[in-house]
């Protein structure tokens, strides 16, 4: 089983828990952040480029195509609430107080069976460990004349 023993008497951080799990390191971090500013400037790069067409388009009197540079900016905006609004939601899920008690519960019926399929397989093993020195102790049969 494995034990997540921290300095602060038991208790771990969410940090420290992947560590042990090598789950986290600061390359990881760094990959994390130098991907994050890649998707801002990708992300400003689009809005210039939806911007500055929708206002060439229209400059050159080709309406349809100005709107549709509207149209993918709006897209783009409303993909980039929904987004923030589920990483906000993730957030708070995960600062929230733990997990759902329902999950917890599950767990913990989970690693009740686990011990007794533990305690089963040691009976098991007694009694063939039993009748092994019962065998090896019994006397011989008896002939019957």
């Amino acid at each position: 089983m494995l034990t997540l023993e921290g300095p602060r008497n038991g208790i771990t951080s969410f940090v420290e828990t992947l560590t042990l799990l090598g789950a986290y390191s600061k390359e990881r971090e760094f990959l994390m952040t130098r991907h994050s500013k890649l998707w801002r400037v990708a992300t400003w790069l689009y809005v210039l480029i939806n911007a500055g067409g929708a206002v060439f388009a229209f400059a050159q009197d080709e309406r349809m195509h100005g709107e549709l540079h509207i149209a993918l900016l709006l897209l783009g905006g409303a993909g980039y609430l929904i987004w923030r609004l589920n990483r906000q939601a993730n957030q708070q899920n995960l600062a929230g107080g733990g997990a759902d008690p329902r999950l917890e519960y599950l767990q913990q019926s989970v690693d009740a069976m686990a011990l007794e399929v533990e305690r089963i397989g040691e009976a098991q093993r007694f009694n063939e460990k039993l009748k092994a020195e019962r065998a090896e102790i019994s006397p011989l049969p008896k002939k019957e004349v």
